[in-house]
């Protein structure tokens, strides 16, 4: 397995000379994106549809952009449309992987209504009765306030750990979808959760090493991200190919490390 360093490496190497021509498929497919909500700027609930149905296979295409790199092949404008001759499988795919994040964001969901329901109905309560209420007491329901706030917002942030663990489960589809054309999008999701075990947390801390290159794309008010995005995005590629044909003795070791049910 390559250590980030080694992944970061790579990714720089891979990238330069191709900056430009990424960052102009970039603003190709922005620019598509930008005139399809403009053309349906009167139905904006149209205009949103129509983006949610362009944006995998943009995103596909994209994947395939940086995947051909990794091999010193030079994208072309063009090939930001390559992901649209697979828009079934990729449309399928996103789909799919909305669908089984947002259920298993419901883990997180169900709890934070059941508790924002019992903090406005205790805050009603509170509202009526404040003609009796004094000074001292006000302030207490203040800091009662602010502890229902604070444990409402931890029990979400905690519950909503296994749908982060299933976020990175799924991240490798659009490389597999890539790759193997062949491939359904159902195949897509099983295969990235296959090649995953074992490696989520190690994608997640590549993912946090990034944290100063964002800063610096914030505080150059975003002129950074021209390379920083190109550069995360060509790391993950590599991460992905590292990843890929792990051998099977490293599969069974990772499996057995990390204990997780997956789900359908």
């Amino acid at each position: 397995m390559s250590t980030r360093a080694e992944l970061k490496s790579r990714a720089k190497e891979q990238l330069k000379g191709n900056i430009g021509i990424v960052f102009l498929c970039a603003l190709v497919i922005f620019a598509i994106s930008l005139g399809v909500n403009l053309a349906l700027f009167w139905a904006p609930s149209i205009a949103s549809i129509a983006d949610f149905l362009i944006t995998p296979a943009f995103i596909l295409s994209i994947t395939m952009i940086f995947l051909a790199l990794t091999r010193g092949i030079r994208p072309r404008v063009a090939d930001v449309f390559k992901g649209f001759g697979m828009f079934g499988k990729a449309l399928l795919l996103q789909l799919l992987m909305t669908f089984f994040l947002f259920m298993w964001s419901l883990i997180a969901l169900i709890p934070m209504a059941i508790m924002l329901t019992q903090f406005f109905s205790y805050s009603f309560d509170m509202i009526i009765h404040n003609g009796a209420f004094t000074e001292e007491l006000y302030l207490l329901q203040d800091m009662m306030y602010i502890r229902q706030l604070l444990a409402i917002i931890l029990v979400t942030s905690l519950a909503m750990i296994p749908m982060y663990i299933k976020y990175f489960s799924y991240s490798m589809s659009y490389y597999v979808l890539a790759e193997n054309p062949c491939i359904n999008a159902i195949g897509s999701l099983n295969e990235s959760k296959r090649i995953m075990k074992g490696h989520k947390m190690r994608l997640f801390v590549l993912y946090l090493s990034f944290i100063w290159w964002w800063l610096l794309g914030i505080v150059t008010c975003g002129i950074a991200f021209i390379y920083v995005i190109p550069y995360v995005e060509m790391t993950v590629t590599n991460f992905y190919l590292d990843i890929r044909q792990k051998p099977e003795e490293e599969q069974l070791e990772a499996a057995e490390t990390e204990a997780e049910v997956e789900p359908v």
